[in-house]
């Protein structure tokens, strides 16, 4: 298997969430980090872990961020990484596949599933007259209920509605090099 490691400037994960039950805030973390084993053609027999830095979530909005961070959401000061590795890798159709895993956040593991599409392999060539790089693409997406990594900060907002909902979609969008 070739090993690739993430490109953190060209790798991102994203999520959104519904606010009052009529809109909805969207976010990432800036700091995304890890490595998979993988031949393009083989992706079922591949393996990847990834690392978000809780503290790097960014939202547009500093007063928010300090509470997600807090111990109300992420408790980033306890609990300094996000991560997911890998347990199962299925193929799907239209060439997409099926990576399973581990997620933890907040010290809670479950397991998810996320819906992968591969965007292809490029060589880079050098402007330099060093050695040309190459680079692959991957989009996943997952939905996880933030209750269920005890995330459980709410506040009500009447009529039953709660200020932040508990399912979260997620985007992780990787740029990866190979090794």
């Amino acid at each position: 298997m070739t090993k690739w490691k993430f490109d953190p400037v060209h790798s991102s994960a994203e999520f959104s969430v519904r606010h009052l039950g009529i809109s909805w805030v969207r976010g990432r973390f800036t700091d995304v980090s890890g490595n998979a084993e993988f031949e393009p053609d083989n992706m079922e027999k591949s393996s990847w872990h990834a690392q978000i830095e809780a503290k790097s979530i960014w939202t547009g909005n500093d007063m928010r961020d300090n509470h997600l961070r807090s111990k109300d959401f992420f408790d980033a000061e306890n609990n300094p990484k996000i991560t997911f590795e890998s347990t199962n890798i299925e193929k799907a159709e239209n060439g997409k596949f099926k990576i399973t895993g581990d997620l933890t956040m907040r010290g809670v593991t479950k397991q998810v599933t996320l819906d992968v599409e591969y965007l292809g392999v490029h060589e880079i060539p050098s402007a330099d007259g060093k050695a040309s790089t190459t680079k692959a693409g991957f989009s996943a997406k997952t939905t996880v209920n933030r209750h269920d990594f005890e995330i459980n900060w709410d506040a009500p907002a009447g009529n039953g509605v709660t200020t932040v909902g508990g399912e979260v979609d997620i985007t992780i969008n990787i740029e990866a090099t190979k090794e």
